[in-house]
């Protein structure tokens, strides 16, 4: 059974995704029982990377399946929310190369100290999870509406 553009979203898919990915890294570690801890994070990092980078060159931002299932279909509809999904996924896209970045580092300065290569890993995605929360709160105050009782605003 092959993988499909389809399997590359979120949810029943990801679990999906997700498998192959275990299995194949399991089968990958056991081939080759030298490889280290980084290296196998630096695989699975380059993975989730290709799958964030390829999901915004289909068009079809790897974020979306989950925002469509936080919002109403009218908010869905709208073109800020699929621009909002790629900010979004830019986001986590460049979390991802930071992570592979921290790998990096850790299999080839060996002098460097293990918390740096974790703390960058650490930094990245806690940053895409805080700008996937905080962005659409953002947006949403940024582009609504005022109010009829709101002040002007002076620019």
């Amino acid at each position: 059974m092959g993988l499909r553009v389809g399997d590359i979203g979120f949810g029943s898919g990801h679990c999906l995704l997700d498998r192959r990915v275990a299995r194949g890294i399991g089968k990958l570690h056991r081939r080759d029982r030298g490889l280290s801890s980084s290296a196998v994070k630096l695989t699975i990092d380059a993975g989730v990377f290709a799958i964030s980078l390829t999901s915004l060159v289909i068009r079809k931002p790897f974020t979306l399946q989950y925002a469509r299932e936080m919002v109403d279909a009218e908010t869905a509809q709208l073109a800020g929310f699929m621009r909002a999904n790629y900010i979004i996924t830019w986001a986590w896209t460049g979390a991802f190369l930071l992570m592979m970045i921290a790998n990096v580092l850790m299999i080839y300065v060996p002098g460097l100290p293990l918390w740096s290569g974790i703390a960058i890993a650490f930094a990245a995605r806690n940053s895409a999870v805080y700008f996937t929360k905080w962005y659409p709160g953002y947006r949403k105050a940024k582009y609504a509406a005022p109010h009829a009782n709101a002040l002007p605003v002076i620019r």
